[in-house]
């Protein structure tokens, strides 16, 4: 992780707080969000990679991008996420910090795992709120949830590959 990552950060919980908000009133996520998300990241990035780091630091990014995308594009098509969750998964994904392919890789998987665990907890807590699941149940908050524990684990410098050394 670098230090430029930061801003990436507070934009990605301040538009996750939004998504959330939104999630929770109406149970739909406005398209603004995860696209312009996806457009302030992939435009950041691409200038930190030119003015201060290396091409390839870009390359790494888009390749956790890649990640969630199909990630996000599986889950829609098995009816496990709705449109705007999986948009937003594949934002999320361009925040992912990562200064090579393989760290991409596990920051990647650090936050699937976690965001999986936050998903089951979020889950369980919103059946007995939301006994209908007929419009589904509201799951951006533990994208929330789960992006905040890893930028805090991201910050202290743990991923996979710290957890297993």
């Amino acid at each position: 992780m670098i230090f430029q990552d930061w801003l990436l950060f507070i934009l990605g919980i301040i538009f996750l707080i939004i998504a959330s908000i939104k999630d929770l009133k109406t149970r739909e996520i406005s398209d603004w969000i995860p696209y312009s998300l996806i457009a302030l990241g992939l435009t950041y990035k691409l200038f930190i990679a030119l003015d201060f780091i290396k091409p390839s630091y870009f390359i790494s990014n888009l390749f956790s991008f890649a990640i969630f995308v199909v990630l996000g594009y599986s889950l829609y098509y098995f009816k496990i996420f709705g449109g705007g969750d999986a948009k937003l998964l594949m934002a999320i994904g361009i925040l992912i910090p990562s200064l090579s392919i393989s760290e991409a890789f596990f920051n990647s998987l650090l936050f699937i795992a976690i965001l999986f665990l936050c998903g089951a907890v979020w889950n369980l807590f919103a059946s007995f709120k939301w006994k209908s699941i007929k419009k589904g149940r509201p799951f951006v908050p533990s994208f929330l949830f789960a992006f905040l524990i890893c930028v805090c684990l991201w910050i202290k410098g743990i991923t996979i590959l710290t957890l297993f050394r």
